[in-house]
């Protein structure tokens, strides 16, 4: 348990720890690949408004791991929790 709280104190070594194959984007990754880690990129989104003010515009492509990193090192999100939910479409 220590280490779950240690994990989520700490973001970026819950990062390394979860993707230790780190390898450099390519061009050819497209959006499937994290530009920031290079992990797999789970298809997800952010609203375009605080996508754009923690990226600065509306390029890039990050998992949402890195993302939260991004934007929490940005003063976003220093509760520390984030919510993931599907879309409408998806809910029951």
């Amino acid at each position: 348990m220590a280490q779950v709280l240690q994990a989520l104190a700490f973001p970026s070594q819950l990062h390394a720890h979860a993707h230790p194959q780190r390898r450099a984007w390519r061009p050819e990754d497209g959006d499937a690949v994290c530009q920031e880690c290079g992990a797999a990129n789970p298809v997800w989104w952010a609203e375009n408004e605080l996508w754009n003010a923690v990226m600065g515009s509306e390029a890039g492509i990050l998992c949402p791991t890195c993302f939260i990193i991004t934007a929490q090192r940005q003063g976003y999100g220093r509760a520390g929790a984030w919510q993931v939910y599907p879309p409408a479409s998806l809910r029951d």
